[in-house]
């Protein structure tokens, strides 16, 4: 063989090979466009939409922590000694515009852990809701418009005394359950409510039906809603005035109950003080912002029908965002017996 002969076959082998190699060559496809989580102002601060639809969501929740103490005199349910328990709540919020208005959907799960007891979860609100130009349709699980439309007994703080936090679940007819309502919110600040509920005494159709009126302005609100239990027949009502006076809120709230049977056949509106079941109470509260830190609360309701009255207060601090420290005491009196008691709730949000 010359040397030409083999240049020639050196060049076609090199050729062929490049070739094959270009034949078996890896073919890179082109990256999907990355698609980022975009937030969503439409509803306020931690929306977001939920990638790849129109539909806005936010995680919201707490973790808290409390220790409870107290000393008791012969009040029944009421022991001495001290107890832990902790609790993780999970809030989700979806929403998105339809052509019925703003649909919402919104759950309140708590895990509770207390000491010497255990642990359990609960849905402790759940419902679906269309917000219009004119009101709101709501369907699911919540604490009662009884409970809920004049604003909770004491002003909404944390250790409200009236509330089942302390064992007193009927202080102002507290009730949790499924319920079908509809809120009509006018623009001069006056709003009414009905709704139909299940009653949890009853699988039968002993539906209970609650409606309220309430008229609001910077200076406070004034208003009354009223409900009749399905099941016993018994209704109850409670008004409630509030006062914005500055930094301090006051609040007055009467309630009546027709039903003295006692438990545990009362009815939804019954209202249950340290001696049993009353048919009228009156609840005071005042609240007073010193800061954006600290909040001082405090809260004291009286029964009829030997029920006893009851009395609290506490300290609502915010050292840092979203973390408040909450030290509260609390006093209940019925037939010559009482109870002193303790509390300090920590709580983070987000």
């Amino acid at each position: 063989m010359n040397l030409k002969s083999l240049i020639i076959g050196s060049a076609a082998a090199t050729v062929l090979a490049t070739g094959a190699q270009a034949a078996d060559a890896v073919v890179y496809a082109d990256p999907e466009p990355m698609e980022y989580v975009r937030i969503c102002d439409v509803y306020g601060a931690g929306f977001f939409y939920i990638p790849g639809t129109e539909t806005c969501l936010k995680i919201g929740g707490y973790v808290r922590f409390e220790t409870r103490a107290g000393i008791s005199s012969n009040i029944p349910g009421f022991q001495s000694g001290y107890t832990t328990y902790a609790r993780f709540a999970l809030q989700p919020d979806v929403r998105s515009e339809t052509e019925w208005g703003t649909l919402r959907a919104f759950a309140d799960v708590w895990v509770d852990y207390l000491a010497g007891t255990g642990g359990g979860a609960l849905l402790n609100e759940g419902y679906i809701e269309l917000i219009g130009s004119s009101g709101t349709l709501r369907i699911g699980k919540a604490d009662t418009p009884y409970t809920r439309f004049l604003g909770y007994g004491g002003l909404d703080t944390v250790l409200d005394v009236s509330a089942d936090v302390y064992g007193i679940a009927n202080g102002y007819a507290f009730a949790n359950t499924n319920e079908i309502s509809y809120t009509f919110a006018g623009a001069n600040g006056f709003s009414a409510i009905l709704a139909v509920l299940d009653n949890d005494n009853s699988n039968t159709w002993a539906t209970n039906v609650e409606g309220g009126l309430l008229f609001q302005q910077g200076w406070g609100s004034i208003g009354a809603i009223a409900g009749y239990d399905g099941w016993t027949g018994e209704w109850g009502i409670t008004a409630a005035l509030t006062g914005n006076f500055g930094n301090t809120t006051a609040k007055l709230q009467g309630f009546y109950n027709s039903d003295l049977t006692g438990l545990p056949d009362f009815s939804q509106y019954a209202i249950f003080g340290p001696g049993g079941v009353a048919r009228w109470s009156v609840l005071g509260s005042v609240a007073h912002k010193f800061s954006e830190q600290v909040t001082l609360a405090a809260t004291g309701q009286w029964f009829d029908n030997n029920a006893g009255w009851l009395a609290g207060a506490e300290v609502q601090y915010t050292p840092v965002e979203n973390l408040t420290i909450t030290p509260g005491v609390h006093y209940f009196e019925a037939n010559g017996a009482n109870f002193w008691g303790a509390a300090v709730r920590v709580q983070r949000n987000f």
